[in-house]
This record gives structure tokens, sequence and C-alpha cells, in this order.
């Protein structure tokens, strides 16, 4: 454990990045340190409301218990803001969190987290640990590739058995009286009180309440006296070990966490659980047997509680394209401040293969197609685009091997449409642009495929565009984007964060397998700030309204949406009712589209407010003024833009 001199003390070898958490004795951190990267996480304990004797004896339980499923102590560190526990970071948030969104984790999800919160347990016992306060807020998550693993934390209260001996009704009834087991509102501790908690957060996951409820004088009297009530929600397979972890007599509960594990393992097994891994294994050197469960592929993570009523899609108007749409943009750049009014008419950005069109098109125009107001400019240029993104300068047109500027379009019809080459690429490149126009990047994998780099570029204004040869594009020296040895990286995403950082999103792979997914942050010079790395593989991404916020599809749960926010670092894995195809982010939430046409709204929290059947086979998608939708379809038949008002539509958002 580290210890720190005097003169160490005035700086923190640890740059916190945000708040993650508060409790009644501190406040936990996000932080990563300055010299490694490593991400953890600073639990601050204020002198006053945990007092040094007990600030050393979670200390002396963190630093005896090693387990993959407890949360474990790093260092120690004292600096001029306070004393900190360095601890090990858990991206997922709390269980709690998971319990409080609208959404149902799949059981064997469930069954995986209490297997994890039974490995701890009896690693924790076999060292005369009793932890206390099992409860949600005390199991944090880690994200893995198919779910999360749950790691027990906050041993504050916790006690040793060779305490209880002595002195077996001497500790208080402190804890959770949602989760505490009827003798532990007497002051009552054993290890069989840690699994009745585990019993009542078994119940929860699988029934989505307690058994119990109430005011904390009510939840006693329950504990104590009133009979468990297992519901049909709960399959009955599950019965007999949630009657036996839920007895109000101690010794009639499990004997031991092992023992408890077991009964698991063959209710998942009777259940029709049995593709599920149940992995009993034991560590050199540990004193107990280490429990381990991972999830089959085949199996959801998570879906929501009530699915939305699919409501009809009415479009405000319909035009029927003579050529398919590779890309949409809108002018000006979505923005709007909410509750304006409906603007009457919308400049649309439309690519179709190697042609840019620009058009303007009427929005009140109910429900005839909708009417052009000036005849639109068009382009030609040398390859095929597949994005646009409008800045102050113009419209950005970007295609695998190239990025073109396109000036706004001219008022008169006869005159040609100005573009510029700004960059080529020897292969297929990844194009961010910042949101002022100031800076771009370009993310490029090598020649071998194995690394790649990234390049970074100021942009003049708009002023001074046409007025500097194509010179002034000249690159810099690109910077380096290695790997280890035997690893490749597939580049997925790059987007500006802000006005000087950037994120590069890639996967790592050895061979075909994928082995993680990096998040690399970058300031506008170059220089490389942090890696944090994710196991799960991502499919779609888009960058959030929010700052420091990435919303992508899981791209080995189809039904999962994934709201990675990087400052403080946190991961929230959402189900979904539709297999999302095209993703957009508004100011308010995000708009998620299916092949088959459905149309899901989620609320800036993640929550569904919205569900509507749409036109089939979308390709491209822009949101313009809060509540404005332009949808692009192509079917064998035809291809058409739809324009849609949210304001007009059945949903839970107020706009």
């Amino acid at each position: 454990m580290a210890s720190f001199s005097k003169k160490e003390r005035q700086r923190s070898r640890y740059r916190q990045l945000g708040l993650i958490g508060q409790g009644q004795f501190g406040r936990v951190f996000c932080a990563v340190h300055r010299q490694t990267g490593q991400l953890v996480a600073l639990k601050n304990l204020e002198r006053q409301r945990f007092p040094t004797h007990k600030f050393l004896r979670e200390l002396r339980f963190l630093l005896t218990l090693q387990h993959e499923n407890i949360v474990t102590c790093q260092a120690l560190e004292h600096t001029a803001t306070g004393r900190y526990l360095v601890m090990d970071y858990c991206e997922g948030g709390t269980l709690r969190s998971l319990l409080n969104e609208d959404h149902r984790l799949h059981p064997a999800q469930s069954l995986k987290l209490v297997a994890d919160m039974l490995a701890g347990l009896e690693h924790a016992h076999s060292q005369g640990i009793v932890h206390c306060d099992i409860k949600p807020e005390n199991i944090l998550l880690s994200v893995e590739r198919w779910g999360w693993t749950a790691r027990i934390s906050d041993f504050g209260i916790a006690r040793l058995r060779q305490e209880l001996a002595e002195s077996p009704s001497g500790g208080g009834n402190t804890g959770s009286p949602a989760y505490m087991a009827p003798e532990r509102f007497y002051g009552q501790y054993s290890p069989a009180a840690d699994l009745y908690s585990v019993g009542i957060l078994l119940f929860e996951l699988l029934a989505g309440y307690r058994p119990f409820s109430g005011t904390p004088t009510e939840l006693m009297s329950a504990h104590l006296n009133r009979p468990l009530v297992l519901p049909d929600s709960i399959p009955a397979v599950f019965h007999p070990l949630l009657s036996k972890a839920l007895q109000k007599l101690a010794a009639r509960r499990f004997s031991n966490a092992g023992e408890m594990w077991r009964s698991l393992v063959q209710s998942a097994t009777d259940y029709g659980l049995g593709n599920l891994n149940w992995d009993g294994r034991c560590p050199q050197g540990s004193l107990c047997e280490s429990r381990s469960m991972t999830i089959s592929p085949a199996l959801p993570t998570v879906s929501p509680v009530q699915p939305l009523k699919l409501l009809p899609w009415r479009s405000r108007s319909v035009m029927t394209l003579e050529q398919p749409t590779t890309a949409l943009a809108i002018a000006p750049s979505r923005g709007t401040p909410l509750f304006q009014p409906f603007p009457e008419r919308v400049e649309t950005y439309r690519a179709s293969g190697d042609r840019v069109s620009f058009q303007t098109h009427l929005t009140e125009v109910w429900p005839s197609p909708l009417a052009d107001v000036d005849p639109p400019a068009a382009v030609q240029l040398p390859q095929p685009i597949r994005a646009l993104q409008v800045r102050p300068q113009g419209c950005f047109a970007i295609a695998a091997q190239a990025i073109y500027l396109l000036d706004v379009p001219p008022s008169d019809a006869n005159q040609p449409w100005r573009c510029q080459t700004i960059a080529q690429t020897e292969q297929d490149c990844l194009v961010a642009i910042e949101a002022a126009g100031r800076w771009l990047a370009i993310a490029a994998p090598s020649g071998d495929g194995a690394a790649g780099s990234l390049t970074l570029r100021s942009l003049p204004d708009g002023a001074a565009l046409g007025q500097h040869p194509t010179s002034l594009w000249t690159a810099p020296n690109p910077i380096p984007l290695p790997v280890p040895a035997d690893h490749r990286r597939q580049l997925l995403y790059v987007a500006a964060l802000d006005g000087r950082h950037l994120v590069l999103v890639s996967q790592i792979l050895r061979g075909n397998t994928h082995l993680e997914t990096w998040l690399e942050v970058f300031n506008r010079r170059g220089d490389r700030l942090g890696c944090l790395t994710l196991p799960v593989r991502l499919g779609h991404i888009t960058a959030a309204s929010d700052p420091y916020r990435l919303v992508a599809c899981d791209a080995d749960d189809p039904n999962a949406l994934l709201m990675i926010d990087l400052k403080p670092f946190r991961v929230v894995r959402l189900g979904v009712e539709i297999v999302p195809k095209l993703l957009a982010a508004a100011n308010w939430g995000y708009v998620l589209a299916s092949a088959a046409g459905d149309l899901l709204l989620l609320d800036d929290l993640g929550q569904p407010v919205g569900r509507f059947q749409g036109p089939a086979s979308p390709v491209a998608i822009a949101l313009f003024a809060t509540t404005g939708i332009l949808l692009a379809t192509q079917t064998e038949a035809q291809s058409q833009l739809h324009l849609l008002n949210l304001k007009e539509m059945d949903t839970d958002l107020m706009f």
C-alpha cells in the first residue's frame, strides 16, 4: 500500500474526473492516476462523520479481502483536501441503478449477479468478516461483454466473527431495514444475516419489488412476523431457494454462502438455464472455493418492463425522390432552443452516391408532398459520399477516402456551387469536425491494418475560404496509434467532445477475436490524455448533445443500448424494444429507427417516451428545430423523404 511524505501530500497523484456517489460518511470520486492513466475510485471519508478508528477498521477489512467479487483497496492517500481510500473502479454504477430503471434483467443475469455476491461473501466469511449491510447501493457493477460482474463494497459497519462471539448483541442495529435479517433488529450478527439480505435481493431481482415494504418500524415488524409470500411472477423452481434463504430463524437458513450457491446452481439448471456456465474453481493459496458464472452469448441482458404501445406514424409531408439517399444534413445545424415555434421552412443537404444537392422545403404544407421554395442546387463529387456535416463554413461532404467542403449554395442557379477538397487519404478514414468548425480530426488505419494514425488540422472561417491555395490543407505529421504486439486496431468512431477534446473509439483484436474496446481521449494538439476500456463490442455509435457522452448499440445484444459517459466514466446498459438501424441524438434525448420502420423515442435518461410504426427501410435521419425529424427511406419500389413534427405525435415529452 502506498504511503506519502508531507511534500507528496500537497498534490494528489490522481486527477479527479467527477463525483460518482455520496453517502453518510463521505463522497466518492472517479479519478485517474496522473502517470499510469489507471482509473480508480477515491473514497473520501470525512473525519467528522467517519472517525479515525472506523477509517482504519474499514481499511483493515479491505486489505484482508482480495477477491474478484469484492471491491479492493489499492492505496491510501493523504492530501490537503482530505484522506482517501484508493479503490477499484466499477463503471457500471450500483445495483440500485439497475433496479431503479424501467427495465427488467433477464433471469440469467439476475442469477449471475446473485452468484457473484455469494462468491464474494463466501470469501469474506472465510476470513471471519460479516458484511452486515448487503443492499443494492453496496453492490457495484463492472460491465462485461454479456452483462455485469457484481462486486461487494462498503465494509464500513462490517464485523469480525471474533467480536460477535465476544459480544453477540453489542453492535447495535445499524444497517438498511429493507434488507436486514430479523435478528439484526436486536443487534445480532452472523453470516446467515448476510445470506438473508442476498435472499431479499434475489426476490427483488426476480419479482421487481421487495417482499416487505413500509416505514422502518413496519419493516421491522414484517421481517420479524410477516410470512413470506412468493408471487407467481417468480418461477416456482426458485421458491424453495427463497423460502430457505428468508427463514425468520438464522439456524433454518443456509449454513454458508457455498451451500446457497449450490442451491442457486441447481435451481437455474431446473429452470432450463443449463447453458449457463457455472464454474467452481479453487485459486492457488485461497482458503475457500471461488465460484463464478458466465452468461451464454445467446441470452439477452435487459429488456423494458412495460413495452410501449405502437402508435401510428403521421408524416407531416412526404416527397418521392428520383435517387436513393445515402446521407442527410440540415442547415443550420440543430440547436434550436426549446419551445421555439416549428420553422416554416427547412434547408436540406442530401447525398445520393457521389451527388450532393441542397434544397429548401416548406414545412407547413399538410398533408400534401413537400413543396420546394427554390430550385435545388447540386454538385457532382469524385467519390461517393457517406456522411454530411454542416458547420459555419458550409457543408462538409465525407467520402471513404476524401473530405470535401461545399460553400453556401449560390442564390443564382446559374452560378456554380463552389467546392474544395479538404483532404484525401490512402485508406478508408473516420472524420470528426468540431461544432464551431475550428478544426477537424482524421483517423485512418495503417497500411498493414494493424495500427493507425490520427491527424488534426485547423480550419479557416468561412470568410477565408477561397482566399488560400490548396496547400492550406497540407497535413501535419500524423499521430501514430500503436497497439500491442500481435494485436490489431479496428477504427469504429471519432467525434469532437468540445472545442478542445475528441474521442477515438477502436476495437482491439487478436486475429479475429475481440479483446476490448478502447475509448481514447485526445486534446486538439494531439496529446493522448487517457484511454478508457470496455469489454463490450460496440455497433452504431453517436455523440449525444450532453458533453462527453456517447450512445452506442451493443453489437452482441441487438436489443441493448449503451449510454457511455466519459467524464466521469459511467456505462448504463438499456433494453430497447427494437433492433436499431439508425440512431440520432437530440437536445431532449434520442431517436432510434429499425429496419422495419419502428421509431423509438428515448429521453435524455434513456427512458422510452414514444414508439411509432413508421415507413419501412429507413436509410438516413436528420433532426432539426427540437421536434423536427427528416427521414429518408429506400425500398425496391421507391425512395422517399418524410418530414415529421413530434409536437403532433402522442409522446410523453413536453415541448
